[in-house]
């Protein structure tokens, strides 16, 4: 713990009772500080309402004000000595947004502001008396703003504030003048852009784009007023897992927006970004934002002296901090309320925790700490090596698809693991899937965020990826699937982690912690109710003071039907394989993908990144199928039948055959028959295929060109023998075919 944090810094949550997160503070005109947050217990999410004092040794002595639903990402805001509180809740799987006030120790009653299929992001704000409240209305493809005011009699004068197609997460804020100026970020096809717009005399000015870059995503644009001009500030993220902080002052003049150059605050290669922002009524704003996975810096900004050097508002490098909210009172003093990780999620407690911190303004200078980002985290640096993700032209795939008896199916490209900021990754949950489509052209994938880690995925959090993984599911341009990443605890179990993927949209979170899915053979069981399928990831895999590899002990073949071979940590083939397209981490003996053939598991192949940048189906590698329709039900059912295979990103095509049944499939014969193997690959460059049975090359032939057709048969053993192929190019991309299996029949 820093020395700020020694002397103005008190826990508001007990992190062993309960699990607190997305806290949100205010200021009432007779300086009394409020707070709420999500509270998660016993598998239920609420939103906790209380008093916040200064006071280190006590927590908040909270108050229940959502209903019976689970209850997502709570704000409140002060209005005179009245508060007003507005969340988001999933009830009979139907989201709403919902309001009440507080004042003189009483609570209004629940109003509804609106239910619908996907309703998020909910904004407060109030002026003059009047208050204001901002939601995101979020469609198949499209999404909106819509902004009322808070009456006697509900919300009033509802409007629709975006024009843009696909919009999210709205601010809003209102200068001295009585401009009032919305913010969101917003989907443009390519990439994502900051959108501004002004309100003056009941007319709304057209939008205008803030951020500049034509490559990078700007996401979570916050405004703050300026007095007679608002400041904006969003973060970005680019192609190689650079980000950066930027600001930009905005006016209306003649009716015509105006935005100054944008300012870059910070820049670097890292983890995650959450930003705040606070303003007071004299112009003073206070900016925080992430850094790595364990700081939250705070930078003061004012219209004549721009901005400060920032100071570090958290603790030290084994806290994880996220998902702070700021608040500037008009002496200058800046508030922070802030989500805290115990040892980022690895230790026995695994609940979050709320922590308010606080800095005068006379003191700010005596804590700026200059060096503070100078420091990146050499997990997130990009893959060095440059890599080709070359695909075959659709006239070669097609006479190839026919030549190999699938003139009626299509090879579809996917990567199904990878994170977002709703665990350990950069950005928006809208935008991974986004990405999908525009950076990765991936045809199918799935967000796969930790259950725990850094602290426990609630209910709320698993409807929202729920309902965001379904948005984003349309037959024909983008299959999606409902899934998560079990991650026990590396420090208590070497169990090893496994992503979890549901057919259609039905589908329990089975918690690493939960009773159901403490350990592997409890999540097996679990998963059965349901359609469901367990992947080991990382295999072999070592982060050095602990293990990430799979214990092979545990297995069910019903429901752990296949294994990630290659990732952006390293090929799992075999123990001690190396590609220039992983960062090669350390392994662990007995734990590959072949160990486990070996010990007579019936596992097809996979590759994905394990993007936690954003840069899945980029880094790491990605999954082809061939579909006759491109669904979540026909992806589901290939990856259920092993009728897939993995490579390490480039666009191979790869047919593997016996006796004509596919990858993946168990066949069974007489002994001493014959049974007739079909090779054929078309590859991006010169390439070599090798032919594995029982984990030993039994064929290797070298080709001049791209492509490779062979035939071989082998006489059925008493014995279970697996036979898989390995394509190996000139560029070192590599491909797996799902083995299959002989048997002799009973």
């Amino acid at each position: 713990m820093n020395k700020l944090n020694q002397k103005y810094s008190k826990e508001v949550t007990d992190i062993v009772a309960v699990s607190g997160k997305y806290p949100c503070m205010t200021q009432t005109a007779d300086g009394q500080t409020y707070v709420c947050y999500q509270e998660y217990k016993d598998r239920h999410d609420v939103i906790v309402a209380g008093v916040l004092t200064q006071e280190k040794d006590k927590f908040v002595s909270g108050v229940v004000i959502s209903q019976d639903g689970e209850a997502l990402k709570p704000v409140c805001i002060a209005d005179g000595n009245r508060v007003w509180y507005a969340w988001g809740e999933n009830r009979n799987k139907k989201w709403g947004i919902y309001y009440r006030s507080y004042e003189n120790g009483v609570y209004g009653k629940i109003q509804c502001a609106e239910e619908g299929e996907a309703l998020f992001y909910p904004y407060i704000y109030s002026k003059n008396g009047v208050v204001y409240l901002l939601w995101n209305r979020q469609h198949s493809n499209s999404a909106e703003v819509v902004m009322g005011m808070i009456g006697e009699n509900g919300i009033e004068n509802l409007q629709v504030v975006s024009s843009s197609k696909e919009v999210y997460r709205p601010s809003y804020t209102i200068t001295d003048d009585g401009i009032g100026y919305v913010a969101y970020d917003s989907f443009n096809g390519k990439n994502y852009d900051v959108l501004v717009r002004a309100y003056k005399d009941g007319i709304w000015s057209d939008e205008k784009v803030v951020s500049t870059s034509k490559t990078a995503w700007a996401a979570q644009p916050l405004v703050a007023s300026l007095k007679d001009k608002v400041l904006v500030c969003w973060y970005d993220f680019n192609h190689g897992s650079d980000f950066s902080y930027n600001s930009s002052v905005v006016f209306l003049k003649d009716s015509e927006l105006v935005v100054e150059e944008p300012y870059c605050i910070g820049s670097g290669i890292d983890w995650y970004e959450d930003i705040a922002i606070a303003e007071n009524s004299k112009g003073e704003v206070a900016f925080s934002y992430s850094w790595g996975k364990t700081k939250l810096h705070v930078r003061h900004y004012d219209y004549t002296n721009k901005w400060s050097e920032p100071v570090v508002f958290t603790y030290d490098e084994n806290s994880f901090a996220a998902n702070q909210r700021a608040l500037i009172d008009e002496e200058g003093t800046i508030h922070l309320v802030w989500q805290y990780g115990n040892e980022n999620g690895h230790k026995p407690i695994r609940n979050a925790q709320v922590i308010y911190t606080w800095l005068k303004a006379d003191e700010f200078e005596n804590y700026i700490d200059i060096e503070a980002e100078k420091v990146s985290d050499p997990f997130t640096r990009p893959i060095p090596a440059e890599k080709s993700l070359d695909r075959i032209s659709e006239s070669e795939t097609k006479e190839w698809m026919i030549k190999n008896g699938y003139g009626k199916k299509f090879p579809v490209f996917g990567d199904i693991h990878g994170q977002s900021g709703m665990s350990d990754g950069v950005g928006e949950i809208d935008q991974f899937f986004n990405i999908a489509k525009v950076w990765a052209n991936l045809d199918f994938t799935a967000l796969t965020d930790h259950d725990c880690y850094p602290y426990w995925l609630s209910e709320s959090e698993w409807e929202w990826i729920r309902t965001t993984s379904r948005l984003f599911n349309v037959d024909g341009k983008m299959a999606t699937l409902l899934a998560y990443e079990w991650t026990p605890n590396e420090y208590r179990y070497d169990f090893g982690h496994k992503n979890i993927y549901y057919r259609g949209f039905e589908g329990e979170l089975f918690r690493s912690g939960d009773e159901g899915g403490l350990t592997p053979d409890h999540l097996f069981t679990s998963i059965k109710k349901y359609k469901a399928m367990a992947f080991p990831h990382h295999p072999a895999a070592s982060w050095k003071l602990v293990s990430a590899a799979t214990d092979w002990s545990f297995h069910d073949d019903s429901v752990q039907r296949m294994v990630e071979i290659f990732s952006r940590h390293a090929p799992f083939e075999y123990y001690g394989n190396h590609s220039k397209y992983t960062k090669n981490n350390m392994q662990i003996e007995r734990c590959s993908a072949q160990d486990a053939l070996a010990k007579g598991y019936h596992l097809g192949f996979i590759a994905g990144s394990d993007s936690h940048q954003m840069e899945h189906g980029l880094e790491g590698g990605i999954i082809i199928s061939f579909v006759d329709k491109l669904a979540n039900e026909t992806v589901w059912d290939n990856l259920y039948d092993r009728f897939a295979y993995g490579t390490s990103g480039a666009g191979i095509l790869l047919s593997f055959k016996a006796d004509n049944h596919e990858m993946g499939t168990i066949i069974e014969k007489e002994i001493g028959s014959q049974v007739e193997f079909n090779i054929s690959v078309l590859g991006t460059d010169e390439l070599s295929v090798e032919v594995l049975c029982n984990n030993e090359v039994i064929i290797k032939k070298e080709s001049t060109n791209r492509s490779c057709d062979f035939t071989f048969t082998r006489k059925v053993e008493e014995r279970e023998d697996f036979y898989y192929v390995r394509v190996t190019q000139k560029d070192e991309h590599q491909a797996w075919g799902s083995p299959i299996w002989i048997k002799s029949r009973d």
